[in-house]
């Protein structure tokens, strides 16, 4: 909501200014990529909180619950993808309503 109440001016992307905004924050587009998603991941607490907890306690769930036929490391494994795809749809049911 932040964004969508101060007005856009109608330049490229890569010049694109904002009202109001920092000049650090109109010039995201020079940091890097990991920097970007580090300052993503410390804006939004929860959401991230959520990932790591959901995708561990799959990891979890998945060492002991899966087939004991699979290897310890495939049991990790396919717990943490269905631990993370759980935290990615309790997290979009959230932000959607």
């Amino acid at each position: 909501m932040r964004l969508l109440s101060r007005p856009f001016t109608a330049t490229p992307l890569r010049f694109a200014t904002v009202r109001g905004v920092g000049e650090d924050e109109v010039r995201g587009a020079s940091k890097s990529l990991i920097q970007r998603c580090w300052e993503s991941l410390r804006r939004h607490p929860y959401i991230t909180g959520t990932f790591v907890v959901c995708t561990a306690l799959g990891g979890v769930l998945g060492l002991f619950l899966l087939t004991g036929e699979w290897s310890a490391i495939r049991r990790v494994l396919g717990g943490s993808v269905a631990g993370a795809s759980t935290a990615l749809l309790v997290t979009a049911t959230k932000l959607y309503e």
